[in-house]
């Protein structure tokens, strides 16, 4: 996505999203004062912004720290710590205005150096973000001595996706990098105020935020993994908010007066993910009987009813990249068969599927076991916790797994870190394929947003037709909230927003 397009079709469905959802009963205005709390599917697996990669740590930092630039509830490019941007040199240069008077929460002034420091931390191989392949085009950010205040981002080549990265990038402060990993600060509308892994993590209204002060006094994160669990803990009141709500459950909630439920649609994919390092998943045969072996309207008919539209490849439906022509793989048991009888393994194999915690996903996963079975397929399924399942997937510790990626519209967003062989942590299932490389590396130098359009489609067939992951489903983003919280919408990419400078602005009034 490039400055000044507007991708209409996220403006006419999240407008509609955004009116719709600010807040169930009363009249009154806006009330200071409150704690939220809100249901998260999990702990966070750190609080060290850099790295971060799954949506439940996302959220929480959202709250802490800021970047240059956020995604607005109608998919545009909204400033944030950077109140403007020019670009030179045909997309090389770009010089962002910091926004004067930000505060860190201890007080201290941001600036462009920290910014700089920043992004050099994330860039230095020894700190291992999963972040690091995000910033491989920067060739250097150059300081103003004269006006701290600027900050020249110089790429070694024009990228059209520029803005997309940095909505990953967290600013931190240079003189706190010792506290992120247990103590984080940083210059969001919330600071920390206490952390108790497995059990909660409460947030206070930064005074001196660099916007409004929140409206809310507190929030607070409580993992619950089970959505049964959160669900009743959303009716009794134990949570206010929680999202991924299941379709069993969407028209009991929709009829309870003290319940409002809506939705956007999500910009995400949901994949069973093959390990290309381990046999036979190194046979593009053994990968195709698997693709179509999967019934993926099946999975979502029983697993995500009315939730859920089946993914054909990586580009979901709000994506400006999409093509509602394309087909990829259909569910065809007998051609799964006769793919099986051509590969290594015609008599079939053993292998273990690795999921997350949660009962959508041992649901789905018992389906998926199922589906497999049909061509000689012996499915285990390992059920791990949250932690520990990113560890086995950064670490590539696996067979098989089920997992989601949630990110912005933008198709480099959505594809290159997962698929591009020099993306070192995220590509968790070793795809390697030098054509894809280049397409993806044009898809970034390109400007024009038709043919990078054209780019992304013709890496979606590639992918898809060699199947290292199984793209299975497109999630919407459905939130259940207590009418006492008003103003608050859900977000296409699954953050959420209770204070910031472009419509969020949640505030509480007593059950």
């Amino acid at each position: 996505m490039c400055i000044g397009y507007r991708p209409a079709i996220i403006v006419a469905m999240l407008l509609a999203v955004a009116l719709l959802f600010s807040g169930c009963g009363g009249e009154s205005g806006p009330e200071a004062g409150g704690r939220l709390i809100v249901g998260n599917n999990t702990d966070v697996a750190s609080l060290d912004p850099h790295m971060a990669t799954d949506l439940y740590t996302v959220r929480v930092c959202d709250q802490i720290f800021d970047t240059l630039v956020r995604l607005d509830f109608d998919g545009n490019y909204a400033g944030s710590l950077a109140e403007s941007w020019t670009i030179a040199d045909e997309g090389r240069v770009w010089e962002f205005t910091l926004r004067e008077d930000v505060l860190f929460h201890d007080g201290e002034p941001l600036t462009a150096r920290d910014v700089e420091f920043s992004f050099a931390r994330i860039m230095d191989p020894e700190v291992e973000s999963p972040r690091r392949g995000d910033l491989a085009g920067v060739e250097e950010i150059v300081t103003d001595p004269e006006d701290d205040r600027i900050v020249t981002v110089r790429l070694t080549e024009p990228n059209g996706a520029f803005l997309s990265t940095l909505l990953n990038i967290y600013i931190v402060p240079q003189h706190g990098v010792e506290e992120l990993a247990s103590e984080p600060f940083g210059s969001g509308p919330f600071s920390l105020e206490e952390w108790v892994p497995e059990e909660r993590i409460v947030l206070a209204a930064f005074e001196d935020y660099w916007g409004d002060r929140p409206l809310l006094d507190e929030l607070v994160f409580r993992p619950i993994p089970e959505v049964s669990t959160r669900v009743v803990e959303l009716e009794t009141g134990g949570i206010h908010l929680m999202d991924e709500v299941p379709g069993e459950d969407l028209e009991r909630l929709e009829a309870m007066e003290e319940i409002g439920v809506s939705s956007a649609v999500g910009s995400n994919y949901s994949v069973l993910a093959l390990n290309l390092e381990r046999e036979p998943f190194d046979d593009p045969m053994v990968r195709s009987a698997i693709a179509h072996a999967v019934d993926k309207q099946r999975l979502v008919d029983v697993v995500y009813p009315g939730t859920a539209v089946v993914a054909e490849g990586p580009l979901p439906p709000n994506s400006w990249s999409y093509d509602g022509n394309y087909s990829g793989h259909p569910f065809d048991l007998e051609r799964a068969a006769n793919f099986m009888e051509e590969s290594t393994r015609p008599d079939g194999f053993s292998v273990e599927l690795m999921i997350s915690e949660g009962e959508r996903m041992e649901r789905g996963a018992v389906l998926l076991q199922s589906m497999l079975g049909e061509i000689g397929i012996d499915v285990t399924i390992s059920s791990q916790e949250w932690g520990t399942f990113l560890q086995r997937l950064i670490a590539r510790d696996y067979d098989m797994l089920r997992v989601a990626w949630t990110t912005d519209p933008d198709p480099d967003a959505l594809i290159y870190s997962l698929l591009h062989s020099g993306s070192e942590m995220l590509n968790f299932t070793r795809y390697h394929n030098s054509d894809v490389d280049s397409l993806l590396d044009a898809g970034r130098r390109e400007t024009d947003v038709e043919r990078r359009a054209e780019i992304y489609r013709e890496v979606q067939s590639i992918v898809v037709a060699e199947a290292p992951m199984v793209y299975l489903l497109h999630e919407n983003r459905v939130v259940a909230h207590r009418s006492s919280v008003h103003d608050f919408a859900p977000h296409l990419t699954g953050a959420f927003y209770f204070q910031n400078n472009f419509g969020a602005r949640t505030w509480m009034q007593e059950d």
